[in-house]
């Protein structure tokens, strides 16, 4: 993880650990196959443009009946799903933060 501060914005990017990841579409556990730069931009903090540059796990499952072949990690902690509008998704569970 690092923090850079450019004119225009603060600029911080992230990566997960080196964590198990299963397979969304069937449970196996996923094999790692590269990163994806995914950036989430106007995330503001005390005031000041941010942007997150997010460095995400493309995974493999190896399971070769599942119709999943590769999936990108997904985590509301770092970025949560919006809707059409443009608002944040509602939770399907509560949070465990509360």
């Amino acid at each position: 993880m690092s923090v850079a501060r450019t004119l225009q914005a603060l600029v911080l990017d992230v990566e997960s650990c080196n964590q198990l990841v299963g397979c969304p579409g069937c449970g196996v556990i996923a094999h790692g196959h590269g990163r994806v730069v995914v950036e989430v931009i106007d995330a503001p903090w005390a005031w000041v443009p941010a942007r997150i540059r997010w460095y995400k796990r493309r995974c493999i499952c190896r399971e070769h009946t599942c119709e999943t072949v590769t999936f990108l990690e997904r985590s509301d902690k770092v970025c949560a799903p919006i809707n059409a509008q443009g608002k944040p998704r509602a939770r399907t569970k509560p949070d465990s933060r509360f």
